[in-house]
């Protein structure tokens, strides 16, 4: 797998396919959601922090995504027929991992 494959949609049904060919396609589809929930969310809570400036009063407050992370990841875990999940994994955390260091090399 190439370090710079992006993650989408399309790119998260094809790895759990090509790991799971004998799944759901429903199943496959709602953990393909779900991941790329968990991905977005985590980009989100790495680049803007746990807490954020609320949009309308600019007061602290907890960074939503915080909350869709944890969902996602708990419906991801509840689908219990999607097996191998290694590789969608290793792009999504490279590519967490690849936000966090743009992130903190443009602060």
């Amino acid at each position: 797998m190439e370090a710079e494959t992006k993650v989408t949609l399309d790119a998260i049904r094809g790895w759990l396919v090509a790991e799971n060919p004998k799944a759901p396609v429903g199943d496959v589809e709602q953990y393909a959601h779900q991941m790329l929930s968990y991905f977005e969310a985590s980009v989100s809570v790495l680049v803007l922090g746990a807490v954020v400036a609320h949009p309308r009063t600019a007061a602290p407050m907890e960074n939503p995504h915080l909350k869709v992370r944890t969902a996602s990841l708990s419906a991801m875990q509840k689908l219990r027929r999607i097996k191998r999940t290694d590789v969608a994994w290793c792009a999504v955390k490279n590519a967490i991992d690849k936000a966090a260091k743009e992130a903190s090399d443009g602060s």
